[in-house]
């Protein structure tokens, strides 16, 4: 059910997005149909993305305390590097990746993550995207 639910909220993050950025469902279909690699990336997102928290999850079970998938945009107050100029919208981008814990202080307040991410224009034409690894430190503030 939270896997629908994961999904269910990336398609919707991207449509209501694309539809706001293009101000009609009828534009922005138009601009799909029309822009075939975008199309492409927001397709994989869709299915790729799932299917590596499924991977992961199964994989990492034995052995982790967790490991995640995600998939987001961020909006900057300029346009952004990996953004070509002159795009719908320089300044939208999309991440997705995956992170899988490496260690979980006993509190469970402390974590070390390794991560993939990838980054780029969300429906513009990319500049530069980045494909990375890294190691993400977290100190998490729990409330309930």
């Amino acid at each position: 059910m939270e896997m629908l639910q994961f999904i269910s909220s990336i398609v919707l993050l991207v449509v209501v997005v694309g539809i706001c950025i293009f101000k009609s469902p009828s534009l922005f279909i138009d601009h799909l149909k029309n822009e075939k690699s975008i199309t492409k990336g927001i397709l994989l997102v869709i299915l790729i993305v799932p299917l590596i928290a499924i991977i992961v999850e199964k994989a990492a079970a034995s052995s982790f305390n967790y490991a995640y998938a995600y998939a987001g945009m961020d909006y900057g107050k300029k346009r952004l590097p990996m953004c070509e100029s002159g795009g719908v919208n320089d300044r939208l981008t999309s991440n997705v990746g995956f992170g899988l814990n490496l260690y979980q202080a006993p509190e469970k307040k402390f974590f070390i993550d390794a991560k993939y991410t990838h980054h780029s224009c969300a429906y513009s034409g990319d500049y530069w995207d980045y494909d990375a690894i890294g190691l993400e430190l977290m100190y998490k503030i729990n409330f309930k």
